[in-house]
């Protein structure tokens, strides 16, 4: 059932040109009460491509409590319109609230546990593209203690050399406690 609409900040991926990209959204994954994890990032860089440094690669907060709810025949016509030409919201328009939460693209702590962002195409550099969101209970029961593992992967779209996949990672830890360590280390108790 379609309940309503909000309009979202872009998450602005860094450029080094002067016509800045939005970041592409590969996820979202409802979290509660109106709030939202997405997958940002840029493309193109990364493990097998040309350009081995990543610049956006994120997983966000976003919060539709506050946002305006901009469902309406007037502004879902082909006419409509919530903001000017020169992209300024219409007086009245809140939208949801963005928050950085997860950068991907740390080397300090990708560097713990063997991998890294940019460099040579060799073992421990991430791939290109991230497109999955999960959580699990800490606990591994309900999550009654409010911790919980935040999991993302990558499938880098399965691009293989001669029909074989080459799965990288350092052998002394499976890649998804790799995954889970970075975010349990990110917020000590």
């Amino acid at each position: 059932m379609f309940l309503g609409e909000a309009k979202l900040t872009n998450s602005e991926q860094p450029s080094s040109s002067s016509n800045p990209r939005t970041a592409a959204q590969s996820e979202i994954f409802y979290i509660q009460n109106g709030q939202f994890f997405v997958l940002a990032r840029d493309s193109g860089a990364g493990y097998g491509q040309d350009d081995s440094q990543s610049l956006y690669r994120q997983i966000d907060v976003f919060d539709i409590k506050p946002a305006t709810d901009i469902k309406s025949p007037v502004n879902d016509a082909a006419t409509g319109a919530i903001a000017s030409k020169d992209g300024v919201l219409k007086a009245g328009i809140t939208p949801a609230t963005y928050c950085p939460f997860l950068d991907f693209n740390v080397n300090s702590q990708l560097g713990r546990f063997g991998l890294r962002n940019g460099g040579p195409q060799e073992p421990g550099l991430l791939n290109e593209k991230w497109e999955s969101i999960a959580i699990a209970p800490v606990d591994g029961k309900d999550g009654d203690d409010d911790e919980w593992f935040l999991i993302s992967l990558s499938d880098n779209d399965f691009i293989t050399q001669d029909g074989m996949l080459e799965f990288i990672y350092p052998s002394s830890q499976p890649w998804w406690i790799l995954l889970i360590a970075q975010l349990v280390n990110r917020f000590p108790q």
